[in-house]
């Protein structure tokens, strides 16, 4: 019975400190001049991962895949993943993120983000869009 109440003790311990430490993962721009810098960050993805930045632009929607090419390891760890986009035209963007995990077969969405900024092309400029 001391054995079961300790296991259940050490149980809710692991789920709250689980809960307590969760990472959220965050997509936002940051704009410097001519150059946009999409960051998605505190991304939970496994330890074994190696990631390729697939980036395409229709019109004025630029996506971001995530693809995974390497083996699976047995934990799990954060990423922080960025693409730089350079040359671009003071005008409106949209993106969105999705990801192919390679141990699953499957493409996860993983938020959108916007930016537009009409001070593109001048020099000493930083902005910062984020959208939850």
């Amino acid at each position: 019975m001391k054995n079961r109440a300790l296991f259940v003790v050490l149980l809710l311990c692991l789920i709250l400190t689980g809960t307590v430490f969760a990472q959220t993962d965050s997509i936002y721009t940051e704009v410097y001049s001519d150059t946009a810098i999409i960051w998605h960050t505190n991304s939970e993805r496994n330890c074994g991962s190696l990631y390729d930045m697939d980036v395409s632009l229709d019109g004025d929607l630029f996506t971001i895949t995530e693809v995974d090419t390497e083996d699976l390891a047995y934990c799990e760890c954060i990423f922080n993943f960025s693409v730089t986009l350079t040359g671009l035209n003071p005008e409106y963007y949209d993106v969105d993120v999705f990801s192919d995990e390679l141990r699953t077969d499957d493409t996860t969405y993983w938020g959108c983000n916007f930016f537009c900024d009409w001070s593109i092309g001048k020099r000493h400029h930083k902005t910062r869009y984020t959208y939850d």
